[in-house]
């Protein structure tokens, strides 16, 4: 997880998400199988979400988002918090594996898009076995949050440790051709240097 700089509500949901939120939960409590529909939004949104993140997954870091299958996560889940639905405060784009977190949710989950945070304030990157783990130098509570997060977010399965060290290896043999080397280009930002 790097830190997430969210830029300004879309013109879409700005004037919209609170009433967009009241149909919302109006129809799942009408009916609770109504399945839910950004409408028109939908890719409005998620352009400005990947852009905000250079295309890059918000939890594990992976890209191009675009193309591997691009969602939005509601972080705290539309099943709940009808009101947050249409929330900008509350979408992140997501990979598909990201997006099997589901509907579950904790408050110890780590939301990026505060000021100040910092990757290593939670979690050590382990180059050894390309695992995210708690940083065993902060608190235990920070400790708790970060294992929540791997947890829901399932950001050490999919073969993911592998893909980090392959991409790892990628990015340090190219950088010695080129010292100036955007990290951008390369999905798991939080390893390098």
């Amino acid at each position: 997880m790097v830190p997430f700089n969210r830029s300004t509500t879309p013109y879409i949901l700005r004037d919209n998400y609170k009433r967009l939120g009241k149909n919302w939960e109006k129809r799942k409590k009408t009916n609770p199988n109504a399945k839910f529909s950004w409408g028109k939004g939908y890719e409005t949104v998620l352009t400005q979400l990947l852009n905000d993140t250079q295309n890059h997954c918000a939890f594990c870091d992976q890209r191009p988002l675009r193309q591997i299958g691009a969602t939005i996560e509601h972080f705290k889940p539309k099943s709940v918090h009808f009101l947050l639905a249409y929330y900008w405060g509350n979408l992140f784009p997501c990979c598909p594996n990201c997006q099997k977190k589901g509907e579950a949710f904790d408050k110890r989950l780590l939301k990026h898009d505060v000021t100040g945070f910092q990757f290593d304030d939670y979690f050590i990157f382990n180059y050894s076995t390309g695992e995210l783990e708690p940083n065993p130098a902060k608190s235990q509570y920070n400790q708790d949050r970060a294992l929540k997060t791997c947890e829901l977010y399932r950001l050490n399965d999919f073969e993911r440790p592998e893909e980090r060290k392959q991409v790892l290896e990628n990015y340090m043999t190219q950088v010695q051709v080129d010292s100036n080397l955007d990290k951008n280009r390369f999905s798991f930002r939080f390893m390098f240097p």
